[in-house]
Parts: structure tokens; sequence; C-alpha cells
């Protein structure tokens, strides 16, 4: 373990690429498990791409065996919207003309087509994760709403979401950390070298505000991105929660 700052950092190697999708499938499961147990909807920031897929769809897995014996409800007093899951993409491309480069699109097909109890919530006016016009009047206007919903959300809840799963590229970046471009509350519009170009995403003070931190990452390619982040100098070091495990595949 490496402790940096005012966070525990857990960091585990793993040889397996099965072993390492089910560690990080368990740890998402633990925290739903969590707040259902409280009668409480558990709200998770995911990171989109292809990294983390793998531990998705395990956890869709694990979700949907659980509903199918019937496990999947409170334990507590039963109030609020125990059993469900409501994900939100940490970040998200900008490509309302071509949905299969967005986080969403990526997140509904591992999440959605088999585990019903999960809702993907969208960059949108609402947090219902359902399909806008309004998705055409640009990622500044996106912000401004993202930000409105998750200030709304944020007055009845001790932590905005209950895991935050953040990925790592190669140059350093996570979630859609480029060059700010405009930024709000808790989002901002970000340029990207990369295409696509436009990119909206979570800040990383938004991003922290979570029960938990997941990182996934697959070391190969990304040793120096690796090493700043345990020399606890990096971009994704200003994101983590006090409570992070850092899950990578060498």
């Amino acid at each position: 373990m490496f402790r940096l700052q005012e966070s525990l950092m857990d960091y585990r190697e793993f040889n397996d690429p099965d072993s390492w999708a089910e560690a990080g499938a368990a740890v998402l499961l633990e925290s739903a498990i969590a707040y259902w147990n409280l009668g409480k909807t558990p709200i998770f920031c995911l990171a989109g791409g292809g990294t983390p897929m793998p531990v998705y769809r395990c956890f869709a897995g694990k979700i949907h065996a659980r509903a199918a014996s019937g496990a999947n409800s409170a334990n507590g007093n039963g109030h609020g919207k125990a059993g469900e899951i409501l994900v939100l993409p940490g970040d998200e491309r900008w490509m309302p003309e071509d949905p299969r480069w967005q986080n969403e699109t990526m997140l509904a097909e591992v999440l959605t087509q088999t585990v019903p109890i999960i809702t993907i919530a969208s960059w949108l006016p609402d947090l219902k994760g359902t399909v806008s016009q309004e998705k055409q009047q640009g990622p500044i206007q996106a912000c401004s709403i993202m930000n409105t919903s998750l200030s709304e959300l944020q007055s009845s809840r001790d932590r905005l979401f209950a895991c935050t799963v953040l990925g790592l590229g190669a140059d350093g970046h996570t979630a859609g950390l480029f060059r700010e471009t405009q930024r709000g509350i808790h989002t901002a519009v970000y340029a990207a070298e990369n295409f696509p170009h436009n990119r909206v995403s979570l800040l990383p003070e938004t991003l922290k505000n979570s029960e938990k931190t997941l990182v996934l990452v697959h070391k190969r390619g990304k040793e120096e991105a690796v090493a700043a982040m345990l020399r606890g100098n990096a971009l994704i070091n200003t994101c983590m929660s006090n409570d992070t495990k850092i899950f990578c595949l060498v």
C-alpha cells in the first residue's frame, strides 16, 4: 500500500485478465450492496473506453445472477430505490451525430442489456438516461445542465458517488481531463489532441467525491504513467477519494 496525501492507495498487480476483472467487479458489487442494505440507490461514476469493459461485464454477470436468485433487494428498511443502480459516465466523447463513439453507448451495451436494474445516465438535461434533442445544444450547455443535476443530487447525499472508476492514459490523462476550455461547478469542456476532439468531463473534485475509487489500468505501454501515479504527483491523484484501489494488469 502507498499513503499519498490524504488517500490510502491499495495497489495490486494481476497477471491474469480474468482475476483482474473478477477483483474489479467484486469492488463494484460490494459498493452496490452497501447502499442497497441502507435502502439507497448507488450511483457509479464509470470510465469509458475499452480497458474497463471486462470488469463491467463481470460485474453485470454478478448482478444478473443475484437478480435471478432474488438477492438484489435491500436488507434495510426498504425505502428509496433499493436494488437499482444509476451509472454516470465520468466523461463523454462529444459525438451526438455518431453515438457509437460515446461512452454512454459502450456502457449501455455492456451493462443494461442483461441487467435492467442498471440505468445509464446521459449528459442530458436530467439523469434518467433518455436521449433528448437537448444533446444537440452543444457541450457547454450539456455541462451547465449536468452541473445543476449533480448539485441537486449532492444536496441529498453524503458522497455523490458510491464508487468512481478511473482509467489511465499513456500520457497520464484520466477521464476527459485534457486541455480545459470551459469550466463549470462540477464539469468542464475539454479539447483532446486525438479524435474525437470535443470532450465533456467531471472535474477532479467531483470525481473524488466518492466513497471509493477504483483505478483500472493495463500497465504495458503505460509504465511511466503508472510510476508517476504511485509517486503521487500525477493528475489522476487529484481525482482519487480517500479509499482508492488500483488494479493493474501487467
